[in-house]
C-alpha cells in the first residue's frame, strides 16, 4: 500500500494542554483511503521520544472517533486518548467511512470488511510515522473483532479487546431474540441460515425488518461470516481482555471465552465498568442515562492497567 498517494492531510492543527504533567499535541487530519475520506485525531505526548501508539477503533453502527453518535453523547474514546495521553502513550483515532458529513454511502453499499480495510489502512498510516515507537491495536466493542482481522495480518507488540463479543453476531442475534420470543428467534435464525447461505432474503417477519432490511444484509452476511473466538485464536502477538462488570451489553463471559480461545492472553476484569468505559452501578436506568452523559469520565483503572500493558 503506498500511503503517500493515498494519504492526503489536508488540515493539521497543532496546539498543548496540560493534563496533569503531560503536555499534549494534537493533530487533527483528513486521512483518504482512495477516495474514501476518515477523519482522524492524532495525540502526541509532548517530550517523549517515539512514545507508543495506539490504534483505537470503535464498536458498531455509525460511532465516531470521540465514541458518539447522533443517538448519544458520552465522548468515551475521547477521554480514553487523553487518559492515554496523560500516560505518555500516543494515539489515533478515527471516524468510520459512513459517519455522516465525511462520505456518501448508501446504507446498501456498505460492507464489513470496509470497515477492516480501513482499520488496516489507518494502522498502515501509523507504521510510516517514525515519531513512534511500539503499535498497538485496541478495538472496542465491534471494533475489537476489526482489530484482531487488523493485528493477524501486521506486526505489532500488541492487542487490546475491550468489550468485545465472544461470538459471531448472528449467535448474539439470536440469543437476544429468544430471552424475548422464541418464535422470532426462530424465524430469526432460519434467515441468518439463508444469508450465510449466500441467499438474499425476502419474506422478513415486520418485527424483525429493522434487523434483517434488505440494504442492510450485504453488511451483515459479511460481519455474520467471523467468529471473534476463531479470530482471536489466531494472533500472534501479546493479547489483553478488558470486560467491565456492568457491562448491559457484552458479559464477562465473552471475555472469559476469548481468553479461552487465546490461553496466552492477559484478562482483566474491571468491577462497576459498563460498556462505554464509565464507572456506573448495573441498575438499568442509571447504566443507560451514562451513554448520554459527556461529563462522566472513564474508569480510571483502564487507564492504569493499559499503561501497564503498553510499552
Amino acid at each position: 500500500m503506498n500511503i503517500k498517494a493515498l494519504t492526503i492531510s489536508l488540515t493539521v492543527v497543532f496546539f498543548l494542554f496540560f493534563q496533569g504533567k503531560a503536555q499534549i499535541s494534537t493533530e487533527e487530519n483528513e486521512l483518504y483511503n482512495g477516495e474514501i475520506k476518515l477523519g482522524s485525531t492524532l495525540l502526541i505526548p509532548e517530550n517523549i521520544k517515539k512514545p507508543p501508539v495506539v490504534l483505537i477503533i470503535a464498536g458498531s453502527g455509525p460511532t465516531d472517533k470521540n465514541g458518539n453518535n447522533s443517538f448519544m453523547l458520552n465522548n468515551h474514546l475521547k477521554y480514553l486518548a487523553e487518559g492515554l495521553a496523560a500516560q505518555g502513550i500516543a494515539s489515533l483515532r478515527y471516524d468510520k467511512r459512513f459517519i455522516p458529513g465525511n462520505n456518501h454511502i448508501n446504507e446498501a453499499d456498505i460492507r464489513f470488511e470496509d470497515i477492516i480495510e480501513d482499520a488496516n489502512f489507518c494502522f498502515q498510516y501509523l507504521k510510516t510515522d517514525k515519531r513512534f515507537g511500539n503499535k498497538y491495536i485496541l478495538g472496542h466493542s465491534q471494533g475489537s473483532l476489526v482489530g484482531m482481522e487488523v493485528a493477524k495480518n501486521n506486526k505489532l507488540k500488541g492487542f487490546i479487546s475491550v468489550a468485545g463479543p465472544s461470538e459471531a453476531i448472528g449467535t448474539t442475534i439470536i440469543r437476544q431474540l429468544r430471552a424475548q420470543n422464541e418464535e422470532l428467534a426462530d424465524q430469526a435464525a432460519i434467515l441468518i441460515d439463508s444469508m450465510l447461505a449466500g441467499f438474499e432474503v425476502k419474506y422478513i417477519n415486520p418485527y424483525l425488518l429493522s434487523l434483517f432490511r434488505p440494504s442492510v444484509q450485504p453488511f451483515l452476511r459479511e460481519y455474520m461470516s467471523y467468529n471473534p473466538s476463531n479470530e482471536i485464536s489466531l494472533l500472534k502477538t501479546r493479547i489483553l481482555i478488558v470486560q467491565g462488570t456492568t457491562d448491559i451489553q457484552v458479559e464477562v463471559k465473552d471475555a472469559e471465552k476469548l481468553h479461552e480461545a487465546a490461553p496466552k492472553s492477559e484478562l482483566l476484569i474491571i468491577e462497576g465498568m459498563n460498556h462505554i468505559l464509565k464507572e456506573v452501578p448495573l441498575e438499568r436506568s442509571i447504566n443507560i442515562a451514562s451513554y448520554n452523559n459527556p461529563d462522566l469520565i472513564i474508569d480510571q483503572q483502564l487507564i492504569k492497567s493499559l499503561r501497564e500493558f503498553i510499552k
